[in-house]
């Protein structure tokens, strides 16, 4: 009986693969926060997770200890310390981020999810501690098998794994979206949107006579003409005023602006007076404001008739009594007061609105027709005796409601400050001015009244008691794309929106129908024309990072847009990174990316794989819908050296997260560095020569080589020109990157000598030599093989190193690659089972300097097949030990 388990697999990606020196610091609050972050296992293609069953589920955690890969540190073990994370969470330094994550399907957007940290906030999960530094860790469970990831950029624990959390408090202006006018006696609402996830901050809004742009601070805003609306004269310290101060958490996001009571400013002793003013809104997590950002709201404020005299509320008084909003949908709340000035055991309010400007708000779904109104705070529910919404044949929205007292004197609590219900309207698509209007008879009767034992207590006036401005719901974004490489920049180009933070692209079919040419291709393609201009109607409101992709170039993206109802936004730039001082895209990327399908896609990178499809078509005709149009960048239906010149100019250069990479698939395929094999001397020029194995059926390779700019200065590389070969490279300070094709759709590599043959002068006696990091080939049919990396006649290593072994998990052989340090003398390399026995020892004694290579087969000291499991491999010279962990499965 043969029993076949398939352990499952993880790879989690870095969130940024740029950083190098730092943690990555995501800040959830401020003038830009970043809400979301996105955990990515696709940017290794659809290999990122794997399970033969497809039967896996994938868990995250977020945690503050670090990753090992020995047993004889602390932290998690990788990969089998699935266990440790569990155990971790009663501690409180490990939290669960998201579980039960589906490991199929395998398409590359499937393999991510996106963690919307502002849904911590008084849910009850923890809030990562600001300031501290975080690690991400994968599980992937089938059941049977568990297996750990950390999340980094290729080592344990290093710069890309690491993460800090900032929360500063954050607030975005929603309301006026266009100019609103108060007076004494009538108030205009504010609206707005606030965050911070660890405290409680505190807002104060402003009124000031001068614009200080879209975002400034409390101290700026203040020191010119302002006035504190939530204050009891306009003036406040910059102390926080716990009684004034409005709270960040309180469920109320607005305030009615009202300005009788500013008698003075923060820094002037004159009253507010009639003109314009602009709403700044101020948030603060300290003790005081003096610090605080503060954001402009969109609309202004028209102040008018200081001099005259105040209005007197309404008896039926609806809030805002001024407002502006935007169509499509946007949602405001009214809320209804009673100033009756006697005491009432009836209200009965009709309100009425244009069903063409509005939809009435269901609040009770599960009862029939259309329940529009709530019930305030201390107020009850089963006292709201009519609440009902009927749109007649006449063209009016009627929303009705009575709330009665049967069992005391009188409804308590009834008062200017107090919310007897609420009702919201949607708004529809109708722009211009609007009103809600009090309706107190009609041909049925009394509409509205308020009444203590069956009698009036106060006259009502029928006639508009709130008064609104709707505009265009949305945006429009107009500016200019630049191809690089092309004259004309006529094209469809793919534009889409994602959340800040969000890897996942943003749908909305009003967007999409309002700017698709081509509905039958995916995505929403855009006409830019010849000069680049591009117009984008119907754009949501929101904070938005714009991307642009054509085939052929990298992404270009503006990040960080903000949008707000009828805005135009002009002069927006698409620009790929790297682009320097010219806003544009970058042409390069062609492929890269097989999907599950097998088809190839763009991979937002240019690498090796792009620059060998330009090359098998160089030199032909690419004529729309043939096999070679990809490769034809500048659009002029040739693949000539403009399309090379394009791939070389930005090998290895990325466009805007994601990027995202197919497997890499392990062969036979080796690649080795041949040094000198003596001690060099200051002065010296030394070659170095990369040969490979394993070359038939191979049309291209990449290699990249570090060496230590201290040491050795940089003389030439050259390739093997005999096999008409096309090569780039992109040299650094301490590395060397270098890609080589073949020329046409015929013929490999195989019979070619020399990958590459490298001088270098050696600048100090005894140099320590240079270290072939990577290789990697692709095959005829343009798939990215990895291969194998040796080191042969290496002249005095200054690493004592031990690599992971090949292949892993294997059966029934392994290889393990490691380094041995010219200063050594003893070296022994052991095998151990879980329980810390030893099972094996592969090397135990003298060892030359240099790279070395020694083969398990999965046998005990007595040659007897050991059972599947995890082992530990140990190496050891001197004080200096090293260990791993593989996988053997039978």
């Amino acid at each position: 009986q043969v029993r076949v388990r398939h352990t499952p697999f993880l790879s989690l990606d870095a969130l940024d693969d740029g950083v190098l020196v730092d943690a990555d610091t995501i800040v959830t609050g401020g003038s830009r926060p970043q809400r979301f972050v996105s955990f990515t296992w696709g940017r290794r293609g659809f290999d990122g997770d794997a399970d033969v069953d497809d039967d896996a589920r994938i868990d995250l955690y977020l945690s503050r200890l670090p990753a090992t890969s020995t047993l004889i540190d602390t932290g998690f073990a990788i990969p089998g310390g699935a266990e440790q994370v569990l155990l971790a969470l009663a501690s409180g330094q490990t939290q669960l981020i998201s579980g039960n994550i589906p490991e199929d399907p395998d398409e590359r957007t499937d393999n991510q999810y996106v963690w919307d940290l502002w849904s911590l906030a008084g849910s009850g999960s923890s809030v990562p501690e600001a300031g501290v530094t975080h690690y991400a860790y994968g599980v992937i469970s089938d059941g049977e098998s568990r297996r750990l990831d950390q999340m980094n950029g290729g080592q344990l624990n290093d710069a890309a794994s690491r993460m800090v959390f900032l929360h500063p408090p954050s607030i975005r202006a929603l309301q006026p979206v266009s100019s609103v006018a108060v007076e004494p006696g009538r108030s205009g609402r504010v609206g707005w949107e606030d965050m911070d996830l660890d405290d409680d901050a505190r807002i104060r809004v402003l009124l000031s006579r001068e614009d200080r742009g879209e975002v400034s601070t409390y101290a700026a805003v203040a020191a010119g003409v302002s006035y504190v609306v939530n204050s009891v004269d306009g003036r406040a310290d910059v102390a926080v005023d716990s009684l004034m101060d409005l709270s960040e958490d309180s469920t109320v996001d607005h305030l009615e602006v009202r300005i009788d009571h500013l008698a003075r400013g923060v820094t002037t002793d004159d009253p507010l007076v009639d003109g314009e003013y602009f709403i700044y809104l101020a948030i603060t997590d300290t003790g005081d404001f003096a610090e605080a950002m503060a954001v402009k709201a969109v609309g202004p404020v028209q102040v008018l008739g200081m001099e005259g005299v105040a209005a007197v509320p309404a008896p039926i008084q609806l809030l805002p009594e001024v407002f502006s909003m935007g169509t499509g949908g946007q949602l405001l709340t009214f809320e209804v007061r009673i100033n009756a000035g006697a005491s009432v055991d009836l209200v009965q309010a009709t309100f009425t609105a244009d069903p063409a400007s509005f939809a009435p708000v269901d609040q009770n779904p599960l009862l029939d027709g259309v329940q529009p109104f709530l019930v305030g705070a201390g107020f009850q529910v089963a006292k709201l005796v009519t609440n009902d919404a009927v749109d007649d044949e006449a063209g009016v929205l009627r929303l009705r409601m009575g709330y009665f007292e049967p069992t005391v004197a009188e409804i308590a609590g009834l008062s200017s400050n107090r919310i007897l219900a609420t009702f919201q309207l949607s708004s529809l698509d109708l722009v211009g001015p609007v009103s809600i209007g009090l309706e107190v008879e009609t041909a049925q009767g009394q509409a509205s009244r308020l009444e203590l034992d069956g009698q009036s207590v106060v006259e009502l006036t029928t006639g508009p008691v709130a008064a609104g401005e709707l505009v265009a719901g949305r945006a429009t974004v107009m500016g200019n794309l630049t191809l690089e490489g092309r004259q004309d920049m006529t094209a469809q180009v793919d534009f889409f929106l994602r959340r800040w933070g969000d890897y996942a692209e943003f749908v909305d079919p009003l967007f999409t129908e309002a700017n698709d040419v081509d509905p039958a291709r995916v995505g929403v393609q855009v006409e830019v024309a010849a000069d680049g201009s591009f117009v984008l109607a119907e754009v949501p409101t929101g904070r938005w990072d714009l991307h642009a992709g054509l085939r052929g170039y990298l992404e270009a993206w503006v990040p960080g847009l903000e949008l707000f109802p009828a805005q135009t936004v002009e002069n927006v730039l698409p620009v790929s990174p790297g682009s320097g001082e010219r806003p544009r895209m970058l042409g390069g990327d062609v492929t890269g990316y097989l999907g599950m399908d097998g088809v190839g896609m763009q991979d937002n990178e240019v690498t090796l794989a792009d620059w060998d499809f330009v090359a098998s078509f160089f030199g032909l005709e690419a004529t729309p819908g043939s096999a070679g149009e990809p490769a034809d960048i500048t659009g002029d239906n040739l693949v000539n050296i403009q399309d090379l010149s394009l791939v070389g100019a930005n090998f290895l250069r990325r466009g805007p997260m994601p990027v995202y990479k197919r497997s890499a698939v392990p062969g036979v395929q080796r690649a080795e560095l041949i040094g000198p094999g003596q001690r060099v001397n200051a002065g010296e020029v030394v070659e170095f020569v990369v040969v490979g194995e394993g070359l038939a059926g191979m049309r291209a390779y990449e290699l990249e080589l570090e060496f230590d700019a201290v040491h050795w200065r940089w003389i030439a590389a050259d390739i093997d020109r005999q096999h008409e070969l096309l090569a780039a490279e992109r040299k650094m300070a301490d590395r060397l990157i270098i890609g080589a094709s073949k020329i046409g759709r015929d013929g490999d590599l195989q019979g070619v000598e020399a990958l590459l043959k490298w001088r270098l002068q050696a600048l100090q006696d005894g140099a320590p030599s240079p270290v072939l990091r990577r290789a990697s080939f692709v095959e005829m049919d343009h798939r990215l093989v990895d291969a194998a990396i040796g080191h042969g006649a290496i002249s005095t290593p200054r690493l004592f190193a031990l690599e992971q072994n090949r292949p892993n998990p294997f059966n029934p052989e392994t290889s393990i690659d490691f380094t041995v340090p010219a200063d050594s003398r003893q070296v022994r390399l052991e095998i151990f089972n879980m329980l810390g026995q030893r099972v094996a020892v592969l090397w135990d004694g003298e060892m030359a300097a240099g790279g070395h290579r020694l083969h398990w087969r999965g046998l005990d000291q007595e040659g007897r097949p050991v059972a599947s499991g995890i082992y530990t491999y140990r190496l050891q010279s001197g004080e200096q030990r090293m260990a791993k962990r593989m996988v053997l499965v039978r």
